[in-house]
């Protein structure tokens, strides 16, 4: 299957995680092909009048992460920000920061090369123009 066609056929596998303005859960398409899908959903009150705007930020977010091809940067292979709820399509994760952190809290010696690799990250989004905030 194509995910460059408008009605992507996906089966959901199992939650793998959420936050508060999306789930991630494992698909599965047609061919048998896994991806993480990260919908759009709010976990937390929030009053009516915010709701567009943080469903505006989560299209944005899709936006901007389909844009930027880097190595510490997760792809995006497909999003639909206009179904209901808006959702995007990445590749499955073998793990993820936390589970290596729960495994061994050095990372097996290699916590340097995890801090390079978030500032890499950081950085392109810098030089693309976006600024993250803390």
């Amino acid at each position: 299957m194509s995910l460059q066609g408008a009605a992507v056929q996906l089966q959901s596998i199992k939650s793998l995680g959420g936050g508060g303005f999306g789930v991630v859960d494992l698909v599965q398409d047609e061919d048998g092909n896994t991806y993480a899908r990260k919908t759009f959903s709010i976990s937390q009150p929030l009053p009516p009048q915010m709701v567009e705007n943080v469903r505006k930020r989560f299209a944005r977010e899709a936006k901007i992460q389909s844009g930027i091809n880097h190595l510490n940067i997760v792809p995006v292979f497909f999003a639909d920000v206009s179904a209901n709820p808006p959702y995007y399509l990445m590749p499955q994760a073998i793990c993820s920061l936390q589970d290596d952190l729960n495994a061994d809290r050095s990372l097996g010696g290699a916590w340097l090369a995890a801090i390079k690799d978030i500032a890499a990250a950081l950085e392109e989004l810098h030089s693309a123009g976006f600024i993250t905030a803390i």
